[in-house]
């Protein structure tokens, strides 16, 4: 009698062949004893958790059941697990790689991050370091331009001194002269006999060429006294209203650089 087996043949593991023969040697084709059988496997198979392969084809005896259903969950779990155990690298390898890509996007922010920051430390330490250089320049042209003028000031003081040595040495050598003028002038005038003036010693000692009476006059009208000493000739030759308008000595014609008025006691 051939038996149609909706869903496939499942036995537990204390159950196997020989124990289907137990109870009087009776194989798994009796009729009721393989009724009660495929009850039990639906209500195991409604228990189980795992999908279940399509049931065998019809077959005459249990045994061919038992041998399908022990065959049939090996055969359709490999291909699952093989499947989830995929995806689940699969997944791995995508959070693998997602987590790669944001270290090196984070890694290259923070590089960009640091070049910006260290290119604006740089740029504000130029910044500084120009606005320092242009100070230091700035006070060293001034403290140039001071030594300069300072320079100029030496130089023109060392040539005011100078000048005024040379004036100094000429005015001293013009007083030395006038002195000695003075004092060759004072002689024939003042010298005495005994301390007592005479006629022959004031009177003058006639000159070549003019009279005693012409003597001590001036050179240039002839009519008042010659009081003013023409320079650097030192010659006593002129009165004063007639030396503020000569040019030159009128005995030896020398160019008249200055004058000095004696006051005679």
């Amino acid at each position: 009698m051939a038996i149609q087996a909706p869903l496939p043949f499942f036995y537990s593991s204390g159950s196997s062949l020989d124990g289907m023969m137990e109870g009087g040697g009776r194989l798994p084709g009796d009729p009721c004893q393989s009724f009660q059988q495929q009850q039990q496997q639906q209500q195991q198979m409604a228990m189980m958790p795992w999908p279940l392969c399509p049931p065998p084809a019809t077959s005459t005896t249990g045994f061919t059941l038992l041998s399908s259903w022990t065959s049939g969950p090996s055969v359709s779990m490999d291909p699952s697990r093989h499947l989830i155990q995929r995806l689940l690298e699969k997944q791995g390898d995508e959070i693998d790689q997602f987590l790669r890509q944001r270290s090196d996007t984070l890694v290259a922010e923070l590089r960009q991050q640091a070049k910006r920051h260290t290119a604006a430390m740089v740029r504000s330490l130029q910044s500084k370091a120009s606005f320092l250089l242009r100070q230091r320049e700035e006070e060293l042209a001034k403290a140039n331009k001071v030594g300069l003028e300072l320079e100029l000031r030496l130089k023109s003081a060392e040539e005011d001194r100078a000048r005024w040595q040379i004036v100094a040495m000429e005015n001293e050598a013009m007083a030395i002269s006038l002195h000695n003028t003075l004092e060759q002038v004072r002689e024939p005038c003042f010298s005495t006999t005994n301390g007592v003036p005479t006629e022959e010693a004031a009177a003058p000692e006639p000159t070549a060429g003019m009279s005693s009476t012409t003597l001590g006059r001036c050179r240039v009208c002839g009519h008042r006294d010659a009081c003013v000493v023409l320079l650097p000739c030192s010659h006593l030759c002129c009165c004063a209203p007639c030396a503020s308008f000569l040019e030159g000595c009128p005995l030896c014609s020398s160019v008249k650089r200055g004058s000095v008025e004696v006051f005679w006691e």
